[in-house]
Order: C-alpha cells, then structure tokens, then sequence
C-alpha cells in the first residue's frame, strides 16, 4: 500500500499549493477592507454574498457525502487542520527533529499570512509587509493567527481531530454502517494468522486500534495498510487489514451510494453547487447608487428641486449591454434613464432624480432598478435615500 500514502501525499501538497494560492488567485476570498466576495476570479458585492454561503454549503454536504460513502476521507486526505499536522509531525520526527522545531515558527507565519489574505487583499498584505511599516492592526491580526497555528501545529495537532473538531464529530455520529472502512477480518483471528506486532496502532495518529470491532473516528489514510504489510512482508506473508465496504466486507460503493442519507446530501450538495456555479458563470453587471458629494439642486426661491446621485454600473465579460433605469417608492423622473456599458469597463455616471410633484421637507427612501434590454429577465437593484430640505 505505499502507493496509497503516496497518492494521499501527493493530494495534501496539491491542496496545501491551492489554500495558499487561492486567495492570490480570487478563487474564494471575503474582501472585508473593500467589502466585496470574490469566487472562482469574479468579484461579486456584498448583496450577493448568498452565492458564497450556498457554496460553503455545498463544501459541507459534499464532505458529508463523502462521509456516508467512504467515511472521513476528507479528513486524511484534504483537511488543512490534518495536513499541518502531519507536516508537523514529519517535521519533528528523527535525527533532525531539533531542526524540524525551529521550523515550526515559520510555518505558523507562513499559514497566518495565507489565511490573513481570505479576508485581507492578497497585494496589500504582500506590500505592507514588505514595506518598513506595515499598519500595526495587520501587524497584530497577522501575529495573532500565527500564534494561533503554532499553537496548533506544535502542541494540539491530531488531539483536535480526536477531541474537538465539531465537523469531524458530526461526521462521526452521522456515519453509515455501509460506508468504506478498515477490515480486520476477525474469522481468520488466530496466532497464526495475526501474530499482534501492533505496527498498525503505532501507525495511527488517531490512537485506533484496527483490530476492534469499532473505530467510527478513523480517517480513512491507510496508514495502517501500509504498516500492516511493512510488518507481515518481513516474515514472508501477506497483508491482514484492508479497505472495504461495510462492517463485514459484504458492501458495495453502489449500496453505499444507495442509502437514504447519502441520497439526500446528494441532492442537497447538487443544488447548493448549482446555484453559485451558474451565478458567477453567468455575465452580471455590477450596480450600485451613491450620493453625488454634491447632491442638492437648488432652485432661484432657494428650495430643493432635485438630488444628484452617483450610479455605479460594471460588466465583467460578455456583450455590451444597455440598462434602461427606473424609480421606485418616489415620484420622480431620472437623467438619464438608460445607461451602456461594455465588458471590462466601470462607468460611474451622474445620476439627476426630479420629483413630479412637490415633496414636503424630509427623506425619502427609493429603489433604483437597471433592466437589460436584451434580457429584460436580468434586474439590477440599488437603494437610496431622497431628502428634501426645510
């Protein structure tokens, strides 16, 4: 089974490359300076943070999907929490163990940077940093994560995926009895058949025995496996433990599948991953209103005949598009009330609100809607607010 811890290394280095380079990418990021959600390279505003949401949902049916068919593979194979601390580990194991600690600092650092930028843009964290004086609100939100990951990496490790991780216990009491699991056949346990070398429980970071009857915690590595055949291969006779569906090797992936629960997180998961998938793939504008820095419209008697407003319209990709604009919750006419715009282009564009009839001193709260004409289907909405002044 070296080929197995291979493989699952090969796809924690692939993960671990795609966690630090999906912020700089705008992959998946929260922009909390500019307020703004990127997914999958658009930049979407916070009025559409429902795509974010209903992605991470179909993150967490997704690995619970997983969970039901092939139990927690994620963990082992994909979790960040997972993959720093077998890093961790590898790192402070043998002769050079003392060098492999003196390491640790500048992992931390390294992961606390990288998460700061999920919420921090990518080239201010980068250009701070490495500029003489970076804001010390950075400063100290960076060093806190840091010490937060170190903490983590050097001390807790796999006792908060024992102990503590809430998903990783909710995937625990939501197993399946059909699900893929480590097989120790017990109809062929006698002396000499399993000599009880416990390699494989020496093996385990997640302190399971594979010789019990349960292990409902264990991730899936296959580190027993290869353990379990490292030891046996010295005395010339095969591997005991391996994977397989159900509690007694009599399981199928197609009856795994098949469960009622798996089922339903399918469903789940399609329809959370749709929703997103098919927004940020979609061409949108994105449409927002302001206030004009000078909004009033003064009249010769000296009263408010009109606000000036600011309308921000952009277009990321497709064909040029024209919006016609109209007002709700006020009684007014807009100049101008149709705007173009092509793609890649930001246009921010006066925006004169006249009432139709005269408006008695107070505010105002109004909608502006930016309809396609090509795709009357596609609505823009903004709120504001109208005041008329004593």
């Amino acid at each position: 089974m070296k080929w197995l811890v291979f493989v699952r290394r090969l796809v924690q280095w692939a993960l671990a490359i795609l966690f630090l380079a999906a912020p700089a990418l705008d992959l998946w990021r929260l922009d909390v300076i500019n307020g703004r959600i990127y997914l999958f390279g658009r930049s979407l505003p916070w009025g559409q943070g429902y795509h974010f949401l209903l992605f991470v949902l179909a993150v967490a049916f997704g690995v619970l999907l997983m969970n039901l068919v092939v139990g927690r593979v994620f963990c082992s194979w994909a979790c960040p929490q997972n993959s720093a601390s077998e890093l961790a580990d590898w790192l402070v194991a043998g002769r050079y163990g003392l060098i492999g600690s003196l390491l640790l600092p500048i992992v931390s650092v390294i992961l606390g940077l990288a998460t700061l930028m999920y919420f921090v843009p990518p080239r201010l964290v980068i250009s701070q940093f490495l500029g003489s004086q970076p804001p010390l609100p950075l400063v100290l939100f960076a060093l806190v994560l840091s010490l937060l990951i170190y903490m983590n990496i050097s001390r807790i490790r796999h006792l908060y995926c024992r102990w503590a991780c809430p998903y990783g216990l909710l995937q625990t009491g939501l197993s399946v009895p059909g699900a893929l699991r480590v097989l120790y056949p017990r109809d062929q346990a006698d002396p000499a058949f399993c000599h009880e070398c416990r390699a494989c429980v020496e093996k385990c970071y997640m302190d399971i025995n594979p010789m019990r009857l349960r292990h409902d915690a264990c991730l899936n590595c296959g580190d027993c496996l290869s353990a379990c055949e490292a030891a046996r291969a010295r005395a010339g006779q095969p591997r005991i433990l391996a994977f397989s569906f159900g509690p007694r090797g009599n399981g199928s992936l197609l009856r795994a599948l098949a469960d009622p629960r798996a089922l339903v997180a399918l469903v789940i998961f399609a329809v959370a991953i749709w929703v997103p998938v098919q927004g940020v793939m979609a061409p949108q504008a994105d449409f927002s209103v302001t206030r004009h820095p000078a909004h009033y419209l003064i009249d010769e008697d000296g009263r408010t005949v009109g606000n000036q407003f600011l309308v921000y319209l952009s277009l990321d990709r497709g064909s040029p598009r024209t919006f016609e604009l109209t007002i709700d919750g006020l009684p007014a006419s807009l100049e101008p009330d149709v705007i173009t715009v092509v793609p890649g282009q930001n246009r921010t564009v006066p925006l004169r609100i006249r009432p139709t009839m005269k408006l008695p001193p107070g505010s105002y709260p109004f909608r502006i809607q930016a309809v396609s004409q090509v795709n009357p289907g596609e609505v823009h909405r903004a709120e504001a607010v109208y005041f008329v002044s004593n």
